[in-house]
């Protein structure tokens, strides 16, 4: 923000003047002998370069909640890829395990068949999909 040049009004110095409020003169000034004013249009321009920083940072902060929450929208999406690669991957293990062995039951059974090994793949497989 730039500098807004102060100004005193009041009795300085044993005379009624206007002077710019310098850092040396401020000792010199006792209060309540008189006013501290800045000009409008230097006013007027730091208000305005406040307003613009404002809204900056309103528009910074927005942003950060959009970040936030598409960061969370990734985080459950990442979430559930990682629970369907687990299940897949676990399938696999168990299908690996079954492919070609037949149970010693009355009659043989496919092992592949008795566990539902199809039905379990493609019930994975259309989860995914959706």
């Amino acid at each position: 923000m730039s500098e807004v040049n102060r100004y005193y009004i009041g009795v300085f110095g044993g005379e009624a003047q206007a002077r710019v409020c310098l850092a040396g003169l401020k000792g010199m000034i006792r209060d309540g002998e008189g006013k501290h004013f800045t000009l409008a249009e230097d006013f007027d321009r730091v208000t305005a370069e406040r307003d613009a920083a404002l809204e900056e940072v309103i528009l910074l902060k927005k942003g950060g909640q959009l970040l936030v929450s598409d960061r969370n929208e990734l985080q459950q999406r990442l979430t559930a890829a990682d629970e369907l690669a687990d299940l897949l991957l676990g399938l696999l293990r168990e299908a690996r395990q079954h492919h070609g062995v037949m149970l010693m039951s009355d009659p043989p059974q496919d092992a592949w068949k008795h566990h539902r090994m199809n039905e379990r793949i493609d019930a994975a497989l259309n989860a995914n999909s959706r």
